[in-house]
Parts: C-alpha cells; sequence; structure tokens
C-alpha cells in the first residue's frame, strides 16, 4: 500500500491506486492518511468479495452497463434497460453471482420461449455474467451451459397499399398540406418516420430536386424525442423528388419559421406518434385496412417494382443496408400479385364451366 501525499490550492492530500485484477483505480483528495487507508481498505475487500463472487447479479450488471453506454445510442440504450427493467432484473436481481446456476438460467430460457426477441434477452443477462466472470475471474458463466429452446418466430407480414389506394390515402389530406407533402414523401420517397420528422430545410435542394436523409428522429431517457443518427450507414443517402412534391415543399416554406420542415405548433419536432394517428384516422374514414407507418415503406418498394425499377435502384432509395430486405419485398409483392392473378383467372374459368 502506497500513500502519496500531495499539496492542492496550498492545503495537503493523500491519494493512491491500487490495481483490482487488470484494472488500476485511482483515488484522491483524502483530507487524512487514515482516510486514504481506510478507502484503500474498503474498495480491497469489496474486490476480494466479487472475486470470491459474493457481487449481486445487479451490481454486475451496473458495472457492465457503465461500459454498454459508451457503446450504443441512446435510443438503443432505453429498449435495453426496458428489457433488463421487464424481463432480467425481476428474476436475478438480488442473486449472487455464484448462486445463479444452470439450472436458474434454463428456466430462464424456457420462460423466453413464447418472445420473438427471447434469445436477444437471454444474451444480455449472460453478457452480465459474462462481464463478472472477465472482470473478477469467476470460473465458469452458467449461462453457457444451457439447451436454448425454439424461440417464437416473428409473424411479420409485409403490408403495403396498392397504387389507388396509395393515392387515395395521399389524396385524402389535399386540403391540408402539410400532411398532404408527409403522407407524399413516405409513399412516394419511402423514408421512415423518424427519418422524415428529423427533416430540416437545409436538406432539400430544390434546385436539384433532392432530399439529403441524414439523421433520424427517436425517443430517448424519460421517452423524450431526441435527434439522433440514422440507423445505419446505408440509411444517410440522397433521393430524387417529384415536381409536385418539390412545389409542395417550397409552399410550405413559405409558411414557416422554423428550420425544421415538420413542425408541431410550437414549431419543435412532432412526436413520432402523431403520423400513427393520422394515417390510423384516414384509412378509418377511407375504408382502407389498417397498416402501420412502416408499411408505406413496403408500399413505395412495391410501387416501385411495379413501375419497373430494379432492386438496386429501390434498395439505396429506402436505405435498405442489405439486398436480403430489399428482395424480401420483392418475393412477396410477386408472391402476392401472383396468387391474385391466379385467383381472377380461376374466376374467369368458373364462370364458362
Amino acid at each position: 500500500m502506497k500513500i502519496e501525499k500531495y499539496k492542492k490550492s496550498g492545503k495537503t492530500y493523500y491519494r493512491f491506486q491500487i490495481r483490482l485484477g487488470k484494472k488500476v483505480t485511482r483515488r484522491s483528495g483524502f483530507k487524512s492518511k487514515n482516510e486514504a487507508i481506510f478507502a484503500y481498505t474498503d474498495l480491497l475487500e469489496n474486490y476480494n468479495d466479487k472475486v470470491d463472487g459474493n457481487l449481486t447479479f445487479y451490481e454486475a450488471y451496473q458495472e457492465w452497463l457503465k461500459i454498454y453506454k459508451t457503446k450504443v445510442k441512446e435510443t438503443t440504450l432505453e429498449n435495453t434497460l426496458l428489457i433488463f427493467k421487464n424481463h432480467i432484473l425481476p428474476v436475478f436481481e438480488d442473486l449472487k453471482i455464484t448462486d445463479i446456476s444452470p439450472a436458474i438460467c434454463q428456466n430462464f430460457a424456457l420462460s423466453l420461449a413464447d418472445y420473438t426477441k427471447g434469445k436477444v434477452i437471454f444474451n444480455y443477462a449472460k453478457n452480465v455474467v459474462e462481464y463478472a466472470v472477465k472482470v473478477y475471474g469467476l470460473k465458469t458463466n452458467p449461462f453457457n451451459n444451457v439447451l436454448l429452446p425454439q424461440f417464437k418466430k416473428s409473424e411479420k407480414k409485409i403490408n403495403f397499399l396498392e397504387a389507388d389506394e396509395a393515392m387515395t390515402l395521399i389524396n385524402y389530406y389535399k386540403y391540408n398540406l402539410e400532411w398532404y407533402t408527409i403522407f407524399r414523401i413516405l409513399i412516394l420517397g419511402g423514408l421512415r418516420r423518424g427519418e422524415l420528422l428529423a427533416l430540416e430545410w437545409t436538406d432539400v435542394d430544390f434546385k436539384e430536386s433532392t432530399l439529403s436523409i441524414n439523421k433520424n428522429l427517436g425517443i430517448g431517457a424519460d421517452q423524450k424525442v431526441i435527434l439522433t443518427t440514422p440507423k445505419n450507414t446505408s440509411s444517410i443517402r440522397e433521393i430524387d423528388l417529384d415536381k409536385e412534391t418539390i412545389l409542395c415543399l417550397k409552399e410550405l416554406k413559405l409558411q414557416k419559421t422554423s428550420n425544421i420542415i415538420f413542425t408541431n405548433t410550437k414549431g419543435e419536432y412532432k412526436r413520432l406518434s402523431d403520423i400513427d394517428d393520422r394515417l390510423k384516422r384516414a384509412l378509418k374514414n377511407l375504408g382502407i385496412k389498417q397498416i402501420r407507418v412502416h408499411d408505406l415503406r413496403h408500399t413505395c418498394a412495391s410501387l416501385l417494382f411495379a413501375s419497373g425499377a430494379d432492386i438496386k435502384y429501390v434498395q439505396k432509395r429506402l436505405g435498405h443496408s442489405r439486398t436480403e430486405t430489399t428482395l424480401n419485398i420483392y418475393t412477396h409483392v410477386t408472391k402476392e400479385k401472383e396468387t391474385k392473378a391466379l385467383e381472377k383467372f380461376i374466376a374467369y374459368m368458373s364462370d364458362r364451366a
């Protein structure tokens, strides 16, 4: 133990550094040597306690979280915190790491079988214990000895509107310039909801008729709307706009004082749910099937394919990071159209039987 004395602003203080495993910890600002010795001893005892496996899952989680926060966006962090709050901490929070057995982990995995994100939830819990294994030199991670069940498969269905339905939806708001422009860009531009609401006037090139997508609106801490980076590097893109959409934007700009294109009544960012509410209301009043806002991207893709656009163009316009995502939509759209064609053919032949 080495306690150093140093001067600061004419006063005497004490400090020390201590190696705890692979980590060197420094403490300073102690007014007496005995105070520094006490802190040193307390750190050492706590570390030895943890090496013996006496730290709780929650303590390991708090330490792991400090590192995790540096690696992800605020929106991702919020989703992760909810996963721990709702699924992981209720099971493991008060358990000491050494008391977590493979049997407990196995039961935990089985309890997640009905969740489509079951494996994701399981791996988050596993990562916390893995952190404790690496940092405190514990022998094994009990999560490694689990046989994972078959988690519920995602039943995401690719929904989209037909061309006439899409134009009917756009025209529903023809007497409301802002919402008319919003749905026009969502359907014809293929933007994500957060991408659209993050747009600023500097993102529009009126001369070249292009729109630059380079940011995203998301939900951060305390459910506050925050400006963040796009979903991935492929999401950063520039798309061309048709003449009518450009004219709408020009007219809309004359009505705005904010640099944000689509604002609430205070000139601030709209809530993400505002678009959901407007879409749901319009579809109900029009008698069109209910779809999600995200399905308007699928609608854009299907309309592009129907008009003869190739897969690469659709991928770039929608900002898909993988060609497979674009192909899945293409396959679904093609299959659905083939099914309808067959149904029409059978109906046609039946009428002549």
